[in-house]
């Protein structure tokens, strides 16, 4: 490797953890958009948004943004623990790794906010 790519490799887990959770978590937000009516009552239902189903939409944008945070501290803490190794591919399955691991967190938790609220 060359000297001036070691020390940035790092940065690769952060930028990978955060902006797969980003396009993941709004994927998966926008998703149950669409289910909205038909789990609200149908599609005749007054509210066409997961806003109006009884807070749950609060609830979503709230996970989300704590699945963005936990992506950020965690992308950050793995990319400093391993800063000193040059190979971009093992910074980048870190942060793969750590963006999957906040979405399926997400994920579980917008199941039980649907089944709980």
């Amino acid at each position: 490797m060359s000297e001036s790519r070691a020390p940035t490799a790092w940065l690769l887990t952060p930028l990978l953890a955060f902006g797969g959770t980003l396009l993941g978590v709004a994927v998966l937000f926008f998703g149950q958009t669409e289910l909205v009516p038909a789990l609200a009552g149908g599609y005749g239902a007054l509210c066409g948004a997961p806003d109006c189903a009884l807070g749950v939409g609060i609830l979503l944008m709230a996970g989300g943004f704590l699945a963005l945070c936990a992506s950020m501290i965690a992308g950050i803490v793995l990319g400093v623990l391993h800063r000193h190794e040059t190979a971009p591919r093992m910074a980048a399955r870190r942060g793969v790794s750590a963006c999957l691991w906040c979405l399926l967190g997400y994920a579980v938790a917008s199941v039980l906010v649907w089944i709980l609220v």
